[in-house]
């Protein structure tokens, strides 16, 4: 028989481990999990009684690494399906950042495995009441949560708002698998793609006639993880590079805030399309794709230029620019051969400002004849971002979370520095410059993510006075 101390045991391991070290380990992953309750492990532990123990251990520690993916998913962003594609992209991460990530979650699963293995007691394997509680708490615990109104057809283990009792990473990374292949087919409708507010729209709805008739350039940029800070003295610091006479005097500035979703090809397809796409823009059709910016300007006699200082096959815009409209993409390996430097970060590749100035050059060479329409997605602000660079020397002050702000500041700011140093050449040729971010940065300190909004990105735009 099982003693009360033994019980007090089971429930430690099973219940008390997996939240408590979930939460001590990642604590913003906290405020993604599902339920208070992995029954996952319940169920798992219940098995002891027949099967030998490395056997569910190992499958226990194996739906401890499944328990991750959600909540880090949310932290970068990504829809459980958005990050489950991305997950074949992972081999693209300098190495020494995928270590780092590799070995924080051996760590974790090593003391959350390890931990439940040393206080479960061994008795559970001849006891047959124990793996009948078990089961009996998590049907009654997921009892309650559907009593709720917690799953819905089709949606399960998606709705949040509210607590809920528990959680299954197995069931919910397995109907994800589903949901993201031809399976799925079967019993759901195609949904169509889904209008959104983007900064794109907001200038080209006023300015579309003039831009058009007078074969003005425009310059989409993208700024990576340029999200809005609640700060407005540091937010209005960002921009200050655009505060000259001599833009002042050329330009019309425009400012405003859109909202964002997803991680950053949401906020390429936010920008370019207008729209989301149930199945990403990969997978999308013609129709949905013909309203699309390169492709409406294009459509005008414009030249359409994609940039991005990544490589070509990151979220298949290899594949999917073409479609679009760009008639030139261009991507690390093509910037490189033009002689343009490398730069470190979370993601190695083109530096900012050698973009920037191809983009002015790029314009000085566009005309009335031959209007360019360019979009480009900046790099160096990509968290985790290299704390060994020169900014990271000039923002060695206060704590280390004030610290990180400066650092991701300065590298957003050099992305604006450079954008305009381009529109101040007076040499260009009427142009529009539309800077918007695609999301807030993706700080794990849950201090650094209450410094932004959650829910919109800043965009600034710089119209002719030409146009007005």
């Amino acid at each position: 028989m099982v003693s009360v101390f033994e019980w007090l045991r089971v429930l430690v391991a099973l219940i008390v481990i997996p939240n408590l070290i979930a939460c001590a380990t990642f604590v913003p992953m906290a405020r993604f999990l599902r339920g208070y309750i992995n029954i996952d492990v319940l169920v798992l532990a219940a098995l002891l009684v027949f099967l030998p123990s490395r056997i569910v251990f190992g499958l226990i520690t194996i739906d401890l690494l499944f328990d991750l993916f959600e909540p880090v998913a949310h932290i970068y962003y990504f829809t459980p399906a958005d990050a489950l594609d991305a997950v074949k992209y992972i081999g693209l991460l300098p190495y020494p950042t995928l270590a780092a990530y590799a070995s924080g979650v051996i760590a974790y699963l090593a003391v959350a495995a390890g931990s439940i293995y040393l206080i479960l007691p061994r008795k559970v394997a001849g006891a047959k009441l124990v793996p009948v509680v078990l089961i009996a708490l998590a049907v009654l615990a997921l009892g309650s949560d559907i009593s709720r109104g917690r799953y819905v057809s089709q949606h399960t283990d998606t709705i949040t708002g509210r607590a809920h009792l528990v959680r299954m990473p197995a069931v919910v990374l397995a109907y994800t698998l589903v949901q993201r292949t031809r399976i799925a087919e079967y019993w759901t409708r195609p949904q169509p793609s889904v209008p959104v507010d983007s900064a794109s729209e907001i200038i080209l709805s006023k300015y579309r006639a003039a831009i058009l008739d007078e074969h003005v350039n425009v310059v989409l940029v993208l700024v990576e993880s340029w999200g809005m800070l609640r700060n407005s003295v540091a937010a209005a610091e960002i921009l200050q590079s655009y505060e000259t006479p001599a833009l002042r005097k050329r330009y019309r500035l425009e400012t405003g805030l859109v909202p964002f979703f997803g991680a950053t090809l949401e906020g390429e397809t936010r920008e370019l399309c207008g729209h989301t796409f149930s199945h990403g823009v990969a997978s999308a059709s013609a129709d949905e794709l013909r309203s699309c910016l390169p492709a409406v300007f294009h459509d005008h006699g414009y030249l359409t230029v994609g940039i991005n200082n990544f490589e070509a096959r990151m979220y298949g815009r290899d594949r999917w620019f073409p479609r679009i409209g760009f008639g030139t993409s261009l991507f690390r390996p093509d910037l490189a051969r033009m002689g343009m430097r490398t730069c470190p970060g979370g993601l190695i590749g083109t530096c900012d400002v050698d973009v920037a100035k191809f983009i002015g050059y790029r314009l000085l060479q566009a005309g009335p004849a031959t209007p360019v329409f360019i979009h480009w997605v900046t790099l160096n602000s990509h968290i985790p971002f290299d704390k060994k660079g020169p900014e990271s020397d000039y923002c060695k002050t206060g704590t280390s979370e004030e610290e990180t702000l400066c650092i991701w500041s300065r590298l957003v700011q050099n992305a604006h520095r450079a954008i305009a140093h381009v529109a101040s050449e007076e040499r260009l040729t009427p142009t529009v410059f539309i800077v918007v971010g695609d999301h807030a940065p993706p700080f794990f300190s849950q201090g650094l993510r209450d410094a932004f909004s959650q829910q919109q990105v800043p965009f600034i735009a710089l119209v002719p006075r030409e146009l007005e």
